[in-house]
C-alpha cells in the first residue's frame, strides 16, 4: 500500500523487453540502504517490486508484467523518462495522502489545467468502464499522485 505522496522524481537509466515485459533500471535520491529485493515501490503509480539494486550508481530495477505493460503508459517510456517514486507504506507511520494500492486499472488524460491561486484543478478523460467505481470527495491516483475527484 501506498499514500500518493512522492518521496522523489526518478529518471529511467534502462529498458529492456522481453516478452511483453518491461524490466526498467531508475536512478533515484531514494536511500537505496533502506530498500532490500522484494520491496515494492510505486513507480508513477504502479505497484513493482525490486529485483536488482546497485548502491554504486544509486539505482534499482523492477519488472512490469504483460498485465501492467497493458493497462499503462510504461510501453512508451524511454531512458531519460522521470517517474514518480514512493516507497510502501510502513503501518504505523504515517499517513499522508489516500491508501492507495497500485494495482492500475487504465490510463487517463489530463484534457485542462486550470490554476486557481495555490490550487490546481485538472480535467481528466478516464475509459468508460471506470466511472462508476468513482464517486465526488472520492480519491483517485494518477501516475502515483493522491488526488481528490472534485466533481
Amino acid at each position: 500500500m501506498f499514500t500518493g505522496i512522492i518521496e522523489d522524481v526518478g529518471t529511467v537509466s534502462a529498458v529492456s523487453r522481453d516478452r511483453g515485459s518491461l524490466r526498467l533500471t531508475i536512478t533515484t535520491s531514494l536511500p537505496l540502504a533502506e530498500i532490500r529485493l522484494g520491496d515494492s515501490i510505486s513507480v508513477s503509480g504502479m505497484c513493482l517490486t525490486v529485483t536488482a539494486l546497485d548502491t554504486g550508481q544509486q539505482t534499482f530495477t523492477v519488472d512490469a508484467v504483460a498485465e501492467t505493460v497493458d493497462k499503462t503508459t510504461v510501453s512508451e517510456w524511454r531512458q531519460g523518462t522521470r517517474v514518480n517514486l514512493e516507497r510502501a507504506l510502513a503501518f504505523g507511520g504515517r499517513l499522508d495522502g489516500h491508501l492507495v494500492s497500485g494495482h492500475v486499472d487504465g490510463t487517463a488524460r489530463v484534457t485542462r489545467v486550470q490554476r486557481q491561486g495555490a490550487q490546481v484543478n485538472l480535467s481528466v478523460t478516464i475509459p468508460a468502464e471506470l466511472l462508476p467505481t468513482m464517486v465526488k470527495k472520492g480519491s483517485i491516483c494518477l501516475d502515483g499522485v493522491s488526488l481528490t475527484i472534485a466533481d
